[in-house]
C-alpha cells in the first residue's frame, strides 16, 4: 500500500536476512513542482513531523537494525546528484552514516554514467561511512553505449564483493544489424 500511494516502500527478501529499501528519489527532484508546498520532503518519506514520529527511512532502518536484519536502498536519482534536493541530500547522507553498519548496498542510476560516490560520515567529514554505487544506462541517451552491471554479493553477509560491468558496442551493433548484439565484459570492479 505504501507503494501505490508514495511510491516507496520495503521488503524483505525471501529466506534471508536482507530487505530491500526502495525511494521515490522523484520526491526530492528539484524538477517535482509539488517542493512549492514543502520544498524539503513531499510525503514525508525522508521526515515526518505528524504525531511526532521519526522519518520513514530512518524507522525503517531501525526495525531493520532491530530484527538483525541488513539493507539494500535502491533508487533512481542518487543523493548528491545535482538534480536531488541538497536537503534531501543532508538527510539522506545523516541517516546513511547512522545506519551504515546495516545498510550493505546502494544502488541508484539517473546520471546514464558508470560511477560511484562516496559518502562522508555526518560529524567527522575525514572518514568515509559508505559508497553509493551508479550504474550507466541501458538507454544510448547522451550517446553513450548500453551498459548493464552485475553484482556479486556473499551469500551470508550481504556484503557486496565485485561487480561485472557489461556494454554493447552500439556502432559494431548498428554495422550488423542481422547478428545478435554481443554484450561483452568492460570491466570487473575488482580486477585492474
Amino acid at each position: 500500500m505504501q507503494f501505490v500511494k508514495k511510491g516507496f516502500y520495503s521488503k524483505k527478501h525471501q529466506n534471508s536476512n536482507l530487505r530491500i529499501v526502495s525511494l521515490n528519489c522523484f520526491l526530492c527532484d528539484t524538477n517535482n513542482f509539488f517542493l512549492i508546498q514543502d520544498p524539503t520532503d513531499p510525503f514525508k518519506q525522508v521526515r515526518n513531523y505528524v504525531n511526532s514520529k521519526i522519518e520513514w527511512l530512518e524507522s525503517t532502518l531501525r526495525e531493520i537494525e532491530k530484527n538483525n536484519e541488513v539493507a539494500f536502498i535502491i533508487g533512481h536519482i542518487s543523493p548528491g546528484d545535482t538534480t536531488f534536493l541538497s536537503e534531501c541530500t543532508k538527510r539522506y547522507n545523516a541517516i546513511a552514516d547512522r545506519f551504515s553498519h546495516i545498510i550493505r548496498g546502494q544502488f541508484f542510476g539517473h546520471s546514464h554514467n558508470d560511477e560511484f560516490k562516496i559518502l562522508r560520515e555526518y560529524f567527522n567529514r575525514t572518514k568515509i561511512s559508505s559508497i553509493v554505487h551508479l550504474a550507466p544506462s541501458l538507454t544510448t541517451y547522451t550517446g553513450q553505449n548500453p551498459s548493464f552491471r552485475i553484482y556479486d554479493v556473499d551469500s551470508d553477509t550481504k556484503i557486496l564483493k565485485d561487480y561485472h560491468q557489461y556494454r554493447l558496442n552500439l556502432t559494431e551493433a548498428n554495422m550488423n544489424p542481422e547478428k545478435s548484439p554481443k554484450w561483452e565484459i568492460a570491466y570487473n570492479a575488482t580486477k585492474v
